[in-house]
């Protein structure tokens, strides 16, 4: 059963403990489809008097029902799953919380490629034939290393 929260600075919005967003910005309320980003972080954006701002789902949802994220901290997903936002899902903490988290579901990125791998997942990538995705898998790593792959700010000596 959805409970459902105002998100502070957002009154026209409401946050479910089930991980929707709620409009009530028309005359009849709707939950908001929200995009995935190329981290697979569900998104949209919010608007209040200042104007139209995304937000990532998990953090509205947290914003909505634990308050405002304490400096230093971030959100993590317990389960591992970005897709998850549900509230007994997410909590606030630590970067170390987050990298011990990623440890225990096998998420954790280290060097797990060879130079010759790096350069064939950049020559991928920059012919558009392959999707993060896909190289994710094919290589066994996350889409997020893909990414920085690509952008150079991993491997950047290469």
């Amino acid at each position: 059963m959805d409970i459902w929260k105002e998100i502070p600075n957002y009154p026209k919005y409401k946050a479910s403990n089930t991980g929707h967003i709620r409009s009530y910005c028309n005359k009849e309320p709707i939950i908001l489809k929200p995009s995935k980003d190329r981290w697979g972080y569900y998104h949209l954006t919010v608007r209040n008097k200042d104007g139209g701002k995304p937000h990532f789902v998990h953090k509205l949802v947290l914003l909505a029902f634990v308050g405002p994220r304490p400096e230093g901290y971030e959100c993590r997903h317990l389960d591992g799953n970005k897709e998850n936002n549900r509230l007994d899902n997410l909590c606030w903490g630590h970067k170390f919380d987050n990298v011990r988290d990623q440890i225990a579901h096998g998420k954790l990125v280290t060097n797990k490629l060879t130079e010759e791998q790096v350069l064939e997942i950049r020559h991928l990538c920059a012919t558009k034939k392959y999707t993060h995705s896909k190289l994710a898998n094919t290589y066994n790593v996350s889409q997020s290393h893909i990414g920085r792959i690509a952008n150079r700010t991993r491997w950047r000596h290469l």
